[in-house]
């Protein structure tokens, strides 16, 4: 299901204002969270952000972020692009180490 941020009455069939929400747990051997939009997820495969990463992983995330979107329109993304990418090992821990991050 489509969906946005602020509705579109007319549109309303085929596109819903409740986004879709997803529950991961947190692992140790999890590295990052990379967020997008379709005109990114739609243009590059799982497989391609890893190798990415893999060859760039002394860069911030922001460089990371950038690096993601540039892919996608050199793939002719034409729709909007965007990525956020969260490096999960600079997050910082609870006090007790049973905290977990929840996402």
């Amino acid at each position: 299901m489509l969906t946005r941020a602020v509705g579109v009455f007319r549109l309303n069939e085929i596109l819903s204002r409740e986004p879709e929400i997803f529950t991961y747990n947190i692992e140790d051997d999890d590295l990052y969270l990379v967020m997008g939009t379709d005109g990114l997820i739609g243009f590059i495969s799982l497989e391609e952000i890893f190798n990415y990463f893999n060859t760039h992983q002394k860069e911030s995330n922001i460089s990371l972020a950038e690096g993601l979107v540039n892919l996608a329109l050199n793939k002719n993304s034409s729709d909007n692009v965007t990525a956020i990418v969260l490096n999960l090992r600079t997050l910082v821990q609870g006090p007790f180490p049973e905290d977990k991050c929840t996402i």
